[in-house]
């Protein structure tokens, strides 16, 4: 995802680590699959090609991986399908655990109406959020306009893609964001090093949920930053890159 490309172009100058940034299917330029489930285990298989394409594996070292909201979610299967591919684990506001859902999502994850909306109300909607500059991902856009420009011009292409309603509306349907407990459990019975960032303001993945992170993933390590939404890794860019170098040397 090229909202991305900075942080691992950073990585790279200060840590030495080749970064690899995957589209998953359907999203930035990767094509669609839209006559299977779109759920973990399809994401969790795209990874796993891509590193033996790569020749990630144990014999190599394995990877950091880095998963961010739903990318969260991903990874987590990702780990538990492939381990000796995983070296260390961050997880930034990572789904997988109940929260409370609004009324219109609700609505948006029925299979034919959701998608009429998504198609009609909901399109028109996310637009007019972009162009207001929505707090539900960042919570002070004001504080890195160029990012939240990167943001809108990212978020208003991928809208245009002919497949794009379809891949959202599969997400929603298909994916489980709630239900990843067994598989945060058994990712944190591992003795990898996990780390986990979180904002305390978070609007859409409740920093409640990180309580339940740590008890599942015991030696996990949480960040808390405090007046930070959603977009951790956006939002607060410089302390998640000095995190992340010095958790990639350590581990």
């Amino acid at each position: 995802d090229g909202l991305f490309y900075e942080l691992a172009e950073q990585l790279v100058a200060t840590c030495g680590l080749r970064c690899i940034v995957p589209d998953l299917y359907g999203r930035g330029h990767s094509d669609a699959v839209l006559g299977l489930k779109n759920d973990d285990g399809l994401f969790a298989e795209q990874l796993d090609e891509l590193c033996s394409h790569v020749g990630i594996t144990k014999e190599s070292g394995g990877a950091h991986v880095v998963g961010m909201s739903m990318g969260g979610g991903v990874v987590l299967s990702f780990a538990a399908r492939a381990p000796d591919r995983v070296r260390s684990l961050v997880l930034a506001a990572p789904v997988g655990l109940p929260v409370k859902m609004p009324l219109v999502a609700k609505i948006l994850r029925l299979p034919v109406l959701g998608k009429m909306l998504l198609h009609t109300v909901g399109l028109r909607e996310m637009r007019r959020r972009v162009f207001a500059g929505s707090r539900d991902d960042i919570l002070h856009p004001e504080r890195i306009p160029e990012k939240l420009r990167m943001v809108q011009e990212h978020v208003l292409w991928q809208l245009d893609q002919p497949d794009f309603v379809s891949v959202f509306h599969k997400s929603l349907t298909d994916f489980p964001l709630s239900h990843l407990r067994d598989t945060i459990a058994k990712v944190g019975s591992h003795e990898r090093p996990v780390l986990l960032l979180w904002g305390v303001q978070d609007a859409l993945v409740p920093f409640e949920n990180s309580e339940d992170f740590k008890s599942l993933m015991p030696r996990a390590e949480l960040l808390r930053m405090d007046d930070t939404g959603h977009a951790v890794v956006l939002e607060r860019a410089a302390e998640v890159l000095q995190k992340l170098a010095a958790f990639f040397t350590q581990s």
